[in-house]
């Protein structure tokens, strides 16, 4: 039997700097992957009300994706929604603005005609007004969905 720390052959120390050498090597790159991994999803959210009031949100989120309703709900502003079946869920108000959940789409009929519109951010910075509602966006990690109580443009910030 060999002392732990006696004298050792010349193979035996190689072989222990080889396998130091690989480890060295190998173990930063596992440690950042896996660090990479436990990292959160996050996407952004931008609310403007009709006074012109703009609030931004970052919500986290553990699976690979959720739906745009998803992340409207874990930003924890104030909702008013309705369920309209098959065509998913509409947004009435938030934050108290907008219509009660029994006639969504009240200011709708009105001139100009007033409703909560749903954007999401393009990757050339531009807002481009969704053909669907929030309960049919899936949101990714990055993303960044805008909403706004509008008749017109969508007055989000670039």
């Amino acid at each position: 039997m060999r002392k732990l720390f006696g004298r050792r052959s010349p193979l035996f120390a190689r072989a222990l700097l080889a396998l130091a050498l690989a480890l060295a090597l190998v173990l930063p790159a596992t440690v950042s992957v896996s660090l990479a991994a436990q990292r959160p999803n996050g996407a952004g959210l931008v609310i403007r009300h009709g006074d012109g009031r703009v609030l931004v949100y970052y919500v986290e989120f553990t699976e690979p994706e959720i739906t745009g309703l998803d992340l409207l709900i874990r930003s924890g502003a104030s909702l008013t929604l309705a369920n309209f079946g098959g065509l998913g869920t509409a947004v009435c108000a938030i934050d108290g603005e907008g219509c009660p959940a029994a006639d969504c789409f009240c200011r709708s009929y009105s001139t100009p005609a007033y409703y909560w519109h749903y954007y999401r951010l393009a990757p050339d910075g531009t807002w481009q007004l969704q053909p669907v509602g929030p309960s049919s966006r899936r949101i990714r990690d990055g993303d960044v969905d805008g909403w706004s109580w509008t008749a017109g443009d969508s007055g989000l910030p670039s």
